[in-house]
């Protein structure tokens, strides 16, 4: 189908103790795109007192309890199902966790729409990608976070490791982290111009992150961008009121063709 999409939603509060509304970051919104599908495909948290994540609305269950999860201190990985979302739907976030003033709890939602209209990013399969890839690489950057939240420190994907060859194909596998976070995101114009992310937490596998999330999905979520277009791409990160740093190594394989 055309019109794919991959888009990764942030959402805050600060010092929610045991329960509050979380709020969309700056230029994110929990409104479903207008497309013809639409499922949540992954869901995580990052707390800095351990607690939970529920995402209500109407048309997912129920407005009450809808999808709860919880966790410990740290990034958690919550959901990793598919969850079809309604078109134009409003999704709720609550959240819980530390009760100290200026302590900002946060959440991530990672969504795939298809149908949807004036976007078309190439999202492989994990057999697809097998069949393509030709070989490996990792670019390495130092995201320099602010501390209120949200998305910050944009910085373009080469600008400390140029390896890329020309007007070549490469997918992104998934991402590890010398210094975590709660959440990278990448985006530029073979997204669309909508952003896709992962957790920014030291997982077994975070380096195949979209390879794994595919699998389960039963839906191709591998992102492909071209080297062409490296200097349009950017990362970014999502951390607390503490701003580390988050030391980012993004996994890449190069396509044939």
């Amino acid at each position: 189908m055309s019109g794919r999409a991959l888009e990764v939603i942030l959402a805050q509060a600060t010092a929610p103790s045991t329960g509050a509304t979380f709020s969309a970051a700056t230029g994110d919104s929990l409104v479903i795109r207008p497309a013809e599908k639409a499922h949540l495909v992954a869901m995580w948290q990052t707390r800095q007192a351990a607690g939970w994540t529920r995402i209500t609305s109407p048309l997912i269950h129920d407005p009450v309890v809808g999808i709860k999860a919880g966790g410990a201190i740290g990034t958690t990985l919550l959901f990793t199902e598919r969850q079809r979302l309604s078109p134009q739907d409003t999704l709720t976030a609550y959240g819980s966790g530390s009760a100290t003033a200026g302590d900002i709890e946060m959440m991530s939602l990672l969504i795939a729409y298809e149908g949807l209209a004036g976007v078309n990013a190439r999202l492989l399969s994990p057999m697809e990608l097998e069949r393509k890839a030709v070989d490996y690489l990792s670019i390495a950057n130092t995201i320099s976070t602010g501390t209120a939240g949200g998305w910050s420190g944009a910085e373009l994907l080469n600008a400390e490791d140029n390896a890329f060859k020309a007007n070549t194909e490469y997918a992104i596998l998934g991402a590890t982290f010398g210094v975590a976070g709660h959440a990278v995101r990448w985006y530029g114009p073979d997204f669309g111009g909508l952003a896709v992310g992962m957790p920014a937490a030291k997982m077994d596998y975070g380096h195949r992150f979209f390879m794994d999330l595919s699998m389960i999905a039963g839906m191709p979520l591998v992102p492909v961008f071209n080297s062409a277009n490296a200097a349009s791409m950017y990362i970014q990160a999502a951390v607390d009121e503490n701003g580390a740093d988050p030391i980012v190594y993004t996994h890449l394989a190069r396509l044939r063709g």
